[in-house]
């Protein structure tokens, strides 16, 4: 069926599911489907529309289907250019990826797309029980840009369960050091899907700030599991307030 171009992404309803993806210079995208197995299982050439978006509508696509795209264009070096349609890519407004996409450096490049991870449709609905965003000036804004483990990890005011975690930030001792400070926003520095740069995997360390993106949101499993947190859905309904 002939998708929305709008939202950008996966975005599910009763019906199924529909996809979107922004591409300057293809002729032709494809949307693959896999399998919980990462074999795939149907693909399905995209409409596109003035503006370089693209879309499609798949019937009874339900949350935690994989997916992925292929991508048809000039292959130019010298017209900076690279487009290759064996490399499956991942949606670049994927909401989640299916495991850790440790490099791409060294992998094996098929026509299957076992080496890239898969993106993952999701149900992002979230009941906010009544809670209203802040309604904060930008004139008022005060940032506070923190680390998520760097904040908190050594701070004997909050409890060793909690530090290094995103409890961390949002502990009592946390909240009045904000408040103490004026502060009104955090800023999380990168907590999406990244990579380590091959250098530093060869001196056996890892990225620790973040700044090698691969998806810009979804929650970095890594970074999830080091937190605690198992659900693919890293919010909860525990939420605090500053004010």
């Amino acid at each position: 069926m002939q998708g929305e171009f709008l939202p950008l992404g996966a975005t599910i309803d009763a019906k199924g599911c529909n996809f979107s993806v922004y591409s300057l210079g293809a002729y032709r995208v494809e949307l693959c489907l896999f399998d919980k197995c990462e074999n795939q299982i149907a693909k399905f050439p995209l409409d596109v529309k003035q503006g370089h978006l693209w879309s499609i509508f798949i019937e009874n696509v339900k949350a935690g289907q994989l997916y992925g795209y292929r991508v048809f264009g000039e292959n130019n070096v010298n017209h900076g250019v690279i487009f290759d349609e064996n490399n499956l890519l991942i949606d670049p407004y994927a909401k989640a990826l299916n495991r850790v996409q440790h490099s791409f450096e060294g992998t094996e490049i098929t026509p299957a797309g076992h080496h890239i991870v898969k993106s993952v449709v999701v149900d992002d609905a979230f009941d906010w029980e009544g809670v209203q965003k802040p309604q904060i000036a930008d004139s008022d804004r005060i940032l506070y840009e923190v680390h998520v483990k760097g904040f908190s990890r050594l701070n004997d005011k909050i409890e060793l369960a909690k530090q290094g975690k995103y409890l961390g930030l949002s502990d009592p001792a946390s909240i009045a050091h904000y408040k103490k400070l004026g502060i009104t926003s955090l800023q999380i520095m990168p907590v999406f899907s990244f990579m380590s740069e091959p250098r530093l995997k060869s001196l056996g360390l890892t990225n620790y700030w973040g700044y090698n993106p691969i998806n810009f949101l979804h929650l970095s499993i890594a970074i999830r599991n080091m937190m605690g947190l198992k659900s693919s859905k890293p919010w909860s309904s525990n939420y605090t307030k500053l004010a």
